[in-house]
């Protein structure tokens, strides 16, 4: 089986497609294991519109860098994705805005100990299996248990487990 493990470097953007010093993957199909650990981000993170089989970010640092052209809101991007293995969140900080709207995950989802700067975006998420969102810093909040009176709040197949979180959980906002 063939894997994608990026560790200990610093690139200058990931969005998901091995050409030079980053990942770029747009609106494809990648369906073997994405292991990302201990890198430096400085630019983007976009997966719009993929399918994954499994992705894991840990201990990884996400900066917006003013000499990478980019958009101001997608320093982390995974729009409309669709993951059909686990994803997993772990020991991250992000310095921009997270964008994960519209997100799929038919198993396992973790998001633990990140730190999150700006606004991040759950809005039209399905979470159908465990859900587990713990000891995160949303320091401009969140739209994970906002909008509940909407078509796109954010679904729970499963009770999830949401617990020692700092920042608001429940703004009712879309992005």
């Amino acid at each position: 089986m063939k894997k994608l493990n990026i560790e200990n470097k610093k690139v200058n953007d990931i969005i998901i497609n091995l050409e030079n010093n980053f990942i770029k993957i747009s609106g494809v199909n990648y369906f073997y294991p994405i292991k990302i650990k201990n890198v430096i981000i400085e630019g983007s993170f976009r997966s719009l519109c993929s399918n994954f089989q499994t992705l894991t970010i840990e201990n990884t640092k996400f900066f917006n860098n003013p000499e990478i052209e980019q958009k101001k809101d997608d320093s982390f991007n995974l729009f409309r994705s669709n993951f059909i293995g686990i994803f997993t969140v772990r020991n991250c900080e992000f310095k921009g805005k997270v964008n994960i709207s519209a997100l799929h995950c038919l198993k396992d989802v973790v998001i633990e100990n990140c730190i999150f700067e700006e606004f991040v975006d759950f809005g039209d998420c399905w979470f159908r299996n465990n859900t587990t969102i713990r000891n995160n810093t949303f320091k401009k909040g969140t739209n994970l248990m906002g909008n509940s009176d909407k078509a796109y709040k954010v679904t729970f197949d499963k009770k999830p487990t949401i617990e020692n979180n700092i920042g608001n959980l429940e703004m009712n906002i879309l992005t």
